[in-house]
């Protein structure tokens, strides 16, 4: 009974320093961790102070108001380009036609309108439409259709005749 006792005694030793090794395990383990996380702030610190010392170097070597005066006077060039491009382009319109050009366009597509659609083209339009007879070309070009309508009847007639 003796020895069954004392076997017992340490088979409850043993366990129990099982159950220590496990906790000084878990407690290594943690330690480690902790470590592990000590270093990655120690090296993302260090990186800081690098990317710190880089961007004094680069203030030190970029002049702000300098950069700044230049960018003011860039903008100012730019805008008189831009002046300078919209009056040369403007003068040679000008030079050229142009405002001409939109007028006898604007005259060209209200005798297509007039032709298209008759005299429905001025109910439509309202108020600054401009009558079919007083548009230049619609009573020519009205004439010239209805020689072109009178010779195709003639041409009918003679198929059936």
């Amino acid at each position: 009974m003796a020895g069954a006792k004392l076997l017992a005694r340490e088979i409850v030793r043993t366990r129990a320093a099982t159950s220590r090794l496990h906790t000084n395990k878990a407690h290594l383990i943690d330690m480690n961790a902790r470590l592990s996380e000590q270093l990655g702030l120690v090296k993302v610190a260090g990186t800081l102070q690098k990317s710190g010392e880089v961007m004094a170097a680069v203030n030190r070597l970029v002049k702000v108001p300098q950069l700044m005066g230049t960018m003011r006077a860039m903008g100012r060039e730019m805008a008189r380009a831009g002046f300078i491009d919209e009056v040369m382009t403007d003068g040679l319109d000008s030079v050229a036609g142009v405002e001409g050009e939109d007028e006898a366009a604007d005259e060209a597509v209200a005798a297509v309108l007039a032709e298209v659609a008759g005299e429905d083209v001025a109910a439509l339009a309202g108020a600054g439409a401009v009558p079919r007879a007083k548009l230049p070309g619609v009573a020519a070009a009205a004439e010239e259709e209805g020689a072109d309508v009178d010779e195709l009847k003639a041409r009918l007639e003679a198929v059936r005749g």
